[in-house]
């Protein structure tokens, strides 16, 4: 009997291990640690690249698998730090090891020599440690961190991995070196995808994240110098996102926001791109340096094609070219300084700006452009021999349109394919996460309803053990029989009354268990509902750029931005834009689309606002000006500004009123 009863409970006992969690991982797979001083230098690399150089150099002098790559590196930059023969570690070792260390030390030979600002040297060497960590990576297993995998074993995968994505972006580089783009972007794009496949998102810290930043950034200019504005966009936003989460490099995370407003720049996105050069000038420590004065001309120009602030952003310029540090920052200054003067048909102020940029540029791009407007001016002062070496130059130096365009075609085939596949990734994770929280909510239920049983099979064994022991008694003690049955019938009624209670209590459990599912379900609606103010301003930027983007938003904004409207001017010039009743009428209705809300609140403000009155804060929202306002509405500058005040004490706002309309819009949704 009691072998019964043991028989039973460890039954039990395997059912309820089953429920516990899921099986153990799998193995590590085939790791290698590498040798502590690659590891040294490995470190050193992240903060002293010129002397981690340096003690490479020492390393391969001493092992014989170096000897074809060692006659290729530079001479060795001076440090402070040096490294013994002996603490080169013994060069002896079994074969695997051996293999891993020279591939590892060929990667960081690589990574040093771009580090130092060298070319590829070992392009060979590269491209063999790339197929070697790939198949290593292939057969291990992703990180999963269960029952299965140690801590060490852990830290083994993630060096590999991390090795893996390190040496497809910098044989990614070697490419980009060699002016192969598409095949540079492939291995930029593997190494992003062997990084969101393999670590989870809080384990991107430390180097991680600077590589991923690195590895982002490096994407982005790739796509920006092929103007694949959007691409590039998507990753200078995440290379944002990364020294901003992680606070390791405060003008990375600056010149993330300058690249992209260069980006929406480009786009044609004024005003977004004016928001990134403000935040980032907003976010810069210091002021003595190249970055604020890129971003001050930047404004500067953008001010000009905003507002044709011409003698002021003249000036600003003028005052960052005195203060370039060499002549090619300079010449980038007069460059856009011989834009200006361009744009204002001053030809001979752009002549003398300009043709320095075109004799004395290194950056072909800025000397192409340099070039069209020299064409231009020189063909309307009709020196034609001038404009024929610009014509001449253009025709060589301008790259084939269809070469371009198939470039590009590759590259953004190439980008989307990463972001479906990150995408799908996403998703899958999502499933996962999913499947876990109902393995967990399945153990929930299932673990109490199994100690019940356990209970119910020791109380039925135990119950079996003692009527074959009262059988037994009662063979040896007849005259204990009647008390043995009055025994058994007490016994019985209790076992009644106990079963009653269990499933008493087991529908009381399975009541609690609906319950606090139901109260799960309805806190994860109010998280859902509740979203927090940043994804609440993100989604009203969104909103805002929508709307300015919106046809008739848009065709109003460039009909009077392409014209001089100044406070003197007059409306009557200009009637031929005037806002008639169907373009008043469309934008309401693109007002009441994206801000259903908007005119009952103001009406809630002002019972008595008229439809011009309502009219003029339609149009503060799309940014205009007083006088642009006035020409629109044909009416004379101190008509809409006395509105304005008007508007101002019957809404009860201090505000500057143009701000406090858009506020209002903006806060309402």
């Amino acid at each position: 009997m009691k072998r019964r009863f043991f028989i039973g409970l460890l039954s039990l006992l395997a059912l309820a291990a089953c429920v516990k969690g899921p099986e153990p991982d799998e193995g590590p797979g085939p790791t290698v640690m590498p040798s502590p001083a690659l590891a040294a230098i490995d470190s050193l690399t992240w903060t002293r690249p010129d002397s981690a150089l340096a003690l490479l150099q020492d390393y391969f002098a001493c092992r014989d698998f170096s000897r074809n790559v060692s006659e290729k590196t530079t001479q060795k930059p001076l440090g402070d730090v040096s490294l013994t023969h002996d603490s080169l570690g013994d060069v002896s070792g079994n074969a695997s090891t051996r293999e891993y260390d020279r591939h590892y030390a060929n990667l960081l030979l690589a990574e040093l020599r771009y580090k130092n600002y060298h070319p590829q040297a070992n392009r060979t060497e590269l491209r063999h440690a790339v197929a070697y960590f790939d198949s290593l990576v292939r057969q291990t297993p992703p990180l999963k961190g269960g029952r299965g995998d140690s801590r060490h074993a852990l830290d083994q995968k993630g060096n590999l991995f991390f090795l893996s994505a390190r040496a497809h972006y910098i044989n990614g580089v070697g490419y980009y070196e060699r002016d192969s783009i598409v095949e540079a972007c492939r291995e930029y794009l593997t190494a992003l995808e062997i990084m969101g496949n393999h670590f989870k998102e809080k384990e991107i810290v430390g180097n991680k994240a600077k590589f991923l930043a690195l590895a982002y950034t490096r994407l982005g200019e790739l796509f920006s110098e092929q103007i694949m504005t959007e691409p590039a966009i998507e990753c200078y936003k995440n290379t944002f996102f990364i020294y901003n989460a992680t606070s390791s490099s405060t003008y990375g995370a600056v010149i993330a926001l300058y690249r992209i407003g260069i980006q929406y720049d480009i786009l044609g996105e004024k005003d977004s791109a004016n928001y990134y050069y403000t935040k980032a000038i907003a976010t810069l420590p210091d002021t003595a340096n190249l970055l604020y004065r890129d971003l001050v001309s930047s404004l500067s120009l953008l001010g000009y094609q905003l507002e044709h602030k011409t003698t002021s952003a003249l000036q600003r310029l003028k005052q960052m070219s005195a203060l370039a540090d060499d002549t090619d920052e300079q010449l980038t200054r007069l460059s856009t300084i011989g834009y200006i003067y361009f744009e204002e048909k001053q030809y001979d102020s752009a002549l003398l700006y300009l043709e320095p940029v075109f004799e004395y540029k290194s950056n072909n791009p800025m000397r192409i452009q340099a070039a069209e407007y020299l064409c231009v001016i020189y063909d309307s002062l009709e020196i034609t021999e001038k404009a024929d070496t610009y014509i001449r130059f253009l025709a060589k130096n301008k790259p084939m349109v269809a070469d371009a365009e198939a470039k590009v075609s590759q590259l953004n085939t190439l980008f989307q394919d990463y972001l479906e596949q990150k995408q799908e990734q996403k998703i899958m994770n999502e499933k996962a996460q999913e499947r876990k929280m109902t393995i967990r909510g399945t153990a929930a239920v299932v673990a109490p309803i199994l100690i019940i049983l356990a209970l119910l099979t020791i109380f039925a064994l135990r119950k079996q053990y003692r009527k074959t022991l009262s059988e037994h008694e009662n063979s040896a003690k007849q005259q204990l029989e009647a008390e043995s049955i009055r025994h058994r019938e007490a016994l019985q009624q209790q076992q009644v009354e106990t079963e009653k209670r269990l499933e008493e209590k087991d529908l009381l459990l399975t009541a609690h268990a609906a319950k606090a599912k139901a109260m799960e379900m309805q806190l994860e609606r109010l998280k859902a509902a509740n979203k927090t103010p940043k994804q609440q301003r993100t989604e009203a930027e969104q909103r805002r750029d929508t709307f300015l983007n919106e046809p008739i938003c848009h065709s109003i904004i460039a009909s009077v931005n392409t014209l001089h409207i100044s406070a003197r001017s007059q409306y009557g010039d200009f009637y031929k834009i005037a806002l008639d009743e169907a373009t008043g009428v469309a934008l309401g209705n693109a007002v009441a689309k994206y801000f259903p809300n908007f005119a009952a609140q103001l009406a809630s403000m002002s019972p008595k606002l008229n439809w011009k009155e309502m009219q003029t804060c339609y149009l503060y929202l799309l940014h205009l000006e007083d006088a642009q306002i006035a020409i629109l509405l044909q009416c004379h500058h101190s008509t809409i500004y006395r509105r304005k005040e008007r508007l101002q004490k019957a809404f009860g706002t201090s505000m500057y009123f143009p701000d406090f309309i858009r506020k209002t819009a903006f806060s309402l949704g």
